[in-house]
């Protein structure tokens, strides 16, 4: 692990002086569209998490011009269900701010790190006593890494893994400017 993260600061300042061409500048919006996975063990998946994020760049021109932030929303809806003595579906939706630090090793290909914080809803029913309906929401914290590949100048493929709404997540980037 020591030698990948060694590898990783080595690349980083070798490519200081290497400028990219703007895959994520200021003024740039990216909408992702992802599928994800995990989270909630021992319930089976009715749909998976859904999410869609936006991303707009508000600063570039950071560490040898190859490094912008950014900021932007992110909405997700996901279901699980259990059967057991009853039927029983929990609902679970995450609406967030997000903000992201970029850095760009490749003409087409953006790397991101970033935060997120906001709020996570939850519907628990259950058709065991008289169809129970529990209505709950709590803080929702994310952090997470994440790249996009772009192939077209508007289109990419998009990845994150992290901790929060999903654990593992890919889709596609419609880069709108």
């Amino acid at each position: 692990m020591k030698r990948k993260c060694l590898l990783f600061a080595i690349l980083c300042f070798l490519t200081l002086g290497i400028k990219a061409q703007d895959v994520f500048s200021k003024g740039a919006i990216a909408v992702n569209a992802t599928v994800g996975i995990g989270s909630y063990s021992g319930y089976s998946i009715g749909i998976p998490p859904l999410a869609v994020s936006a991303d707009v760049g508000v600063v570039d021109n950071l560490i040898g011009e190859n490094g912008s932030i950014g900021v932007g929303g992110y909405i997700g809806f996901a279901t699980n269900s259990y059967s057991y003595y009853s039927n029983a579906t929990l609902s679970r939706m995450c609406f967030g701010v997000r903000g992201t630090f970029h850095y760009e090793f490749d003409a087409k290909f953006d790397t991101y790190a970033g935060l997120m914080l906001g709020v996570y809803t939850y519907r628990w029913n259950d058709d065991y006593i008289n169809s129970y309906i529990h209505n709950s929401s709590s803080m929702a914290f994310s952090s997470f890494i994440g790249g996009r590949y772009y192939f077209s100048e508007s289109m990419a493929i998009n990845a994150e893994v992290g901790y929060g709404f999903t654990y593992i997540s890919a889709g596609v980037t419609f880069k709108i400017k």
